[in-house]
């Protein structure tokens, strides 16, 4: 085992909610296990803590408030105080955060301890730009987000590494499984299935989708086809609302954010995504994984996976008419949709595939710790002039 990994990994965020930054976390710990790592995870506690592996050990902050970050500063000292002095009782080399918040607390104790720390920049921010805060090292998820920290945050180059996510892929259902998944879900085995998941928040635009959906209504209900909208927020109560004045009422059904997206996926014949904001969306991957195409808006990084007419369909964020025709022509056409559902698992596998994520994360780590190693140690001889703990530099 390398030296770098006597020493253990601290990954942050904010909380353990349902959602592709917890869920890239869990995916991202265990890969991390797996190569020799000491892993904990730090967060407000939320469902996706039970799917942790008991080599992984986690760090519940609820009682620091750190899901509440944005309300004020004893917030931020109360998850700074708690995560140093954990840090130093594990012997923790480096720290990788994955949300704003989570971000500027680990920016934090890193000075304090003189460690490295590595942030992922999973999402575009259009508020507080001035107030992101980044690792010395910030990995991005596709070569646009790097264009972006670069352009926009002032981030520089070197600094930043593109390392595509690669997710743990979901089992194929057997048809025999297909079939029990849609009883369950009291759907029809002859039923068309589209699902969209994704939580009931204003940048996921499932306004759009809605709309585009009350266009198509004569022919989903032509083809006896379910909509599915797997999620939770702030939005949902009038998102139903919306449902009902379109007459989508008997098409649409509003799953819970808990719902077994694995068995979405499965049972689904097509999926969309209509968000106005997003880098890489992780069920863009997960659907992939089990031969189911996409069609979403083109935002971020999306068009670095999905190719248009070949791995999805892409369409302008907001605009109901072409996310509405798009959504016919796939409906129509059983053989189109299943051919970009393969062409899409190929890609993921040899794009975006767990392995190679892992062992780019992994780089990453045993780079950063051997540098600041270093860097102490030139110091600590009185070669260089890098300052240390606190004093290091923001960027």
């Amino acid at each position: 085992m390398p030296a770098e990994r006597e020493r253990g990994i601290l990954l942050l965020a904010d909380d353990m909610e349902i959602g592709g930054v917890p869920r890239h976390v869990v995916d991202l710990a265990h890969g991390l296990a797996g190569r020799g790592w000491r892993v904990s995870v730090a967060a407000a506690h939320g469902p996706l803590v039970r799917q942790l592996q008991p080599s992984v050990e986690f760090v519940d902050l609820s009682a620091t408030g750190l899901h509440f970050g944005h309300n004020g500063a004893s917030v931020l000292v109360r998850s700074l105080f708690t995560l140093a002095s954990y840090c130093r009782s594990r012997n923790i080399g480096a720290i990788h955060s994955h949300k704003r918040f989570s971000d500027a607390v680990g920016r934090l104790v890193a000075l304090w301890l003189n460690i490295p720390h590595i942030s992922t920049c999973h999402n575009r921010f259009s508020d507080r730009r001035l107030f992101s805060v980044f690792g010395q090292r910030t990995i991005a998820l596709t070569g646009a987000g790097k264009e972006n920290l670069v352009r926009r945050y002032r981030k520089r180059a070197e600094s930043v590494s593109v390392i595509h996510a690669g997710v743990r892929p979901f089992r194929r259902y057997t048809p025999g499984e297909k079939a029990f998944s849609r009883a369950h879900l009291g759907i029809s085995e002859k039923a068309l299935v589209l699902a969209s998941v994704a939580n009931f928040e204003p940048r996921k635009d499932h306004r759009t989708l809605l709309a585009a959906l009350g266009r198509c209504s004569p022919v989903l209900q032509q083809t006896n086809a379910i909509v599915l909208l797997v999620g939770g927020g702030e939005e949902k109560g009038k998102l139903v609302a919306l449902s009902q004045q379109l007459g989508l009422g008997q098409v649409v059904r509003f799953l819970p954010p808990e719902s077994d997206v694995e068995a979405v996926c499965n049972v689904s014949d097509l999926l969309v995504l209509a968000s106005r904001q997003e880098e890489m969306p992780y069920v863009l991957l997960e659907a992939a994984t089990v031969g189911k195409a996409h069609i979403a808006a083109d935002v971020g990084g999306i068009s670095e996976f999905i190719e248009h007419g070949k791995t999805g369909l892409l369409v302008p964020p907001g605009d109901v008419t072409q996310l509405a025709a798009a959504i016919e022509r796939v409906i129509g056409d059983q053989e189109f949709r299943m051919r970009m559902g393969e062409k899409a698992a190929d890609k993921v596998a040899e794009v975006f595939g767990y392995e190679e994520f892992i062992e780019k994360t992994n780089r990453v780590y045993e780079e950063e710790i051997r540098r600041t190693k270093s860097e102490i140690s030139a110091c600590a001889d009185g070669v260089g002039s890098r300052p240390s703990g606190m004093r290091r530099k923001f960027e």
